[in-house]
């Protein structure tokens, strides 16, 4: 009986935890879709600025806003608007002098009245910085001391005491990228360009790429001849260390494709033989792509159809390598 109440109390707080992480995300979810409201004429002008700048955007925030900020000045970045963060206390000791008459501030602070932030406000007014703001009162000395004020919806923050900064948070990262995103769409930013900024990066290295780049020639590509055995192909599958094998016929024409979850298939519905001929079992319209086509959509066909490799044909279906997801992987 104790052991059954124990699972009984155990089930019970195990579902309010549930309960209570739906709510949290709800919350925060409902939080973002809320937003929708803040696009206005203030909002969409912002955008066709920052869009058109000439200088960098400065982003400033205290607190939690200040994570904002830093995350969304590498964002900004990242689409082809060169920004940076600026802490609103150094600023006033000394680093405003980094600013040019080009730039823009970008200050961040939900309530619109916090002191560090007002303090830079009057100071940026002094030299003639252009101010674009985000927080959730148009009475705020923010709001109304701002350029380009934009006003969040109010929200109900997710913590249980409805005091720390959560809804808020995922509010402000989500408008902050929207106007990101809608900058690289008004600039045209391409994968092109973002591999320009990305050189190190997973994202980058693949963008740019071709298949050929990176696929397994044919001297690592595991491949038999029509009418060969399955054990032969198992054998092909083992020493090359690739879950699949290719069937070709005399002339290197791809034939057929046959993976190791097709072996284990077989196996199970005992509808294989080992003396077979892989021909029989084999795959005879296998899913391939051209070493012309780019990597990324190599890797999207590969997670589209759930496969960990593909062999890679010429314009007449004859063999030239194969690409896993490995290749991609060690980018």
């Amino acid at each position: 009986m104790q052991a059954q109440r124990h699972g009984e109390v155990f089930l019970e707080y195990k579902n309010g935890i549930s309960d209570f992480v739906f709510s949290v995300l709800d919350k925060e979810a409902g939080a973002i879709l809320k937003q929708k409201e803040a696009v206005d004429d203030n909002f969409i002008k912002t955008v066709e600025f920052i869009s058109k700048i000439e200088g960098k955007v400065a982003f400033s925030g205290i607190g939690k806003s200040k994570g904002c900020a830093i995350r969304l000045a590498a964002t900004f970045s990242s689409v082809g608007v060169p920004s940076f963060f600026l802490d609103p206390v150094d600023a006033l000791h000394g680093d405003m002098g980094v600013l040019s008459d080009k730039d823009v501030a970008f200050l961040i602070s939900y309530s619109g009245e916090t002191k560090e932030i007002k303090n830079l406000v009057l100071n940026l007014k002094k030299i003639g910085i252009k101010i674009i703001s985000m927080c959730s009162n148009k009475n705020s000395f923010l709001y109304l001391n701002s350029d380009f004020p934009i006003c969040l919806s109010p929200v109900e923050e997710a913590c249980p005491n409805g005091l720390a900064p959560s809804s808020s948070v995922a509010a402000i990262n989500a408008v902050g990228d929207s106007i990101a995103f809608s900058c690289a769409a008004i600039n045209s930013f391409t994968k092109e360009d973002f591999h320009r900024l990305h050189p190190g990066g997973s994202l980058g290295k693949m963008t740019g790429l071709k298949v050929k780049d990176v696929m397994r020639k044919l001297d690592r590509t595991p491949y038999v001849f029509v009418g060969s055995s399955i054990t032969l192909a198992i054998e092909k599958m083992t020493s090359y260390k690739i879950g699949a094998v290719c069937v070709i016929d005399s002339d290197m024409v791809l034939k057929g494709y046959f993976s190791d979850g097709d072996l284990r298939r077989l196996f199970s519905q005992n509808k294989i033989g080992l003396f077979d001929k892989i021909d029989a079992v084999m795959n005879r319209y296998p899913v391939s792509i051209s070493p012309d086509r780019t990597l990324e959509d190599a890797v999207l066909k590969m997670k589209e159809m759930g496969f960990d490799n593909i062999p890679v044909v010429d314009e007449n279906n004859i063999l030239k390598g194969i690409i896993d997801e490995r290749d991609a992987l060690i980018l």
